[in-house]
């Protein structure tokens, strides 16, 4: 990545963004699924079922058939809940979603992969 852009400002930054670009490689290469996935960051409100509870996070990538979301929270496998994506244009998008997997994305962070189920109408 480092190659497309500007030099950094010395050699030991380039080599930590080096370490964090291979770190985020290897763990990538630990997904199952064969869905391509596009690089997403942006705002997405966790609206859960079963509490009502509001939850602000960020998207990582999308697919056709799914989200991943970084949070302060751990979410259940299984859990359900709309998600509300932002929209750049203004619009918010809502999808309700069943969380499939949830785990660990440094301290007191969580990374975590939903599936798409249906529109919903908010």
């Amino acid at each position: 990545m480092l190659s497309d852009s500007q030099r950094a400002p010395s050699p030991e930054i380039e080599l930590i963004v080096s370490k964090i670009e291979a770190e985020n490689v290897r763990y990538n290469s630990n997904e199952r699924r064969s869905a391509h996935r596009t690089p997403l960051a942006r705002p997405v409100t966790v609206h859960c079922a079963q509490t009502g509870e509001a939850i602000s996070v960020f998207s990582q990538n999308i697919s056709g058939s799914g989200i991943s979301l970084v949070s302060q929270k751990e979410f259940k496998e299984g859990q359900m809940a709309v998600l509300q994506i932002h929209s750049l244009e203004g619009t918010h998008y809502n999808l309700l979603s069943v969380c499939r997997w949830c785990r660990s994305y440094g301290k007191g962070w969580f990374i975590s992969g939903w599936m798409f189920q249906a529109v919903a109408r908010r």
